[in-house]
């Protein structure tokens, strides 16, 4: 089950639930986070990102 965080109004997901829906690498969604392709930050150890970013980059791919 996705759990879906919602911080300022935004959708934010785990990077991990990413991976899953999206059927992408774990390391590359985060690498896209730190290199600021996607919106995205690092909370008590696990990473989120923004999932309407992700889905802009994935369809620029």
């Amino acid at each position: 089950m996705t759990q879906i965080t919602i911080l300022e109004n935004k959708k934010y997901i785990s990077t991990s639930e990413a991976a899953d829906k999206y059927n992408y690498c774990l390391r590359s969604i985060r690498r896209w986070v730190k290199r600021r392709k996607v919106k995205g930050f690092k909370h008590a150890g696990k990473w989120y990102v923004y999932e309407p970013s992700l889905k802009l980059w994935i369809d620029g791919l």
